[in-house]
């Protein structure tokens, strides 16, 4: 059976230690991290090592993850921020500036990553259409693009989620996201297996929408606990 190398590793405080550094990190048989301590635990991917007690004999273990195969960094939710974005018109529902941010991060993603599924997913149709448009044809092909109907019972490694709505926007837009079909929100999360980027107006849906709604809950998720 292999055996994991020992590196030495410095940690925050500048002591040196021996840690164990495996290729492969697997929470199948702690099942009590992502489910519990998801936040410390991608905290501690950031930070590059754990410490791990033995709870048989108390004898303390690191771990570096200096060899370790990610699947892709960074995980969980980011949110990049359009405040300058603009809708087309009140009843063109394209944000041209979002476009363009969607589509320069799916080639940095894939020119780096291109063993990764991406999707890129937005309540409009029409916002869908013009990133396809918009999309390098050396890359279209790699990408999933569309509405929460096109991912309905798929997952893809990282997902590109393009709100649209913003400071121009009728407000029955972001009324019929938060209210009349919450599920786009819900769908647009859950289909991230790794990433999810949000790309879109913090302030706006900070002003338009609330905490007991999903665009609101959202923003306030990644701002309370994905620093």
């Amino acid at each position: 059976m292999a055996k994991w190398d020992k590196i030495k590793i410095q940690r925050e405080n500048g002591e040196t230690v021996d840690a164990l550094a495996p290729i492969i990190i697997s929470a199948s048989r702690s099942t009590d991290i992502p489910a519990f301590y998801a936040d410390w635990f991608f905290h501690r991917l950031k930070v590059g090592c754990s410490a791990w007690t033995n709870p048989f004999n108390g004898l303390k273990s690191y771990v570096t993850y200096q060899n370790t195969r990610f699947n892709y960094l960074p995980k969980g939710i980011v949110w990049i921020d359009v405040p300058q974005g603009k809708q087309k018109a009140d009843n063109v529902n394209i944000n041209e500036m979002e476009v363009s941010i969607v589509c320069k991060k799916t080639v940095e993603i894939l020119r780096n990553n291109n063993d990764k599924t991406v999707g890129i997913v937005t309540p409009f149709k029409r916002q869908a259409e013009e990133i396809s448009r918009q999309m390098p044809d050396d890359y279209i092909k790699q990408v999933t693009i569309g509405t929460v109907h096109t991912f309905q019972g798929d997952e893809k490694d990282i997902m590109l989620f393009s709100l649209v709505v913003t400071a121009n926007s009728p407000d029955r837009k972001i009324r019929w996201i938060d209210i009349s079909t919450p599920n786009i929100v819900n769908v647009a999360v859950t289909r991230a297996k790794n990433t999810l980027y949000v790309i879109g107006n913090k302030e706006y849906i900070r002003q338009m929408s609330r905490l007991d709604r999903p665009l609101g809950a959202l923003l306030n998720y990644v701002e309370s606990y994905m620093v």
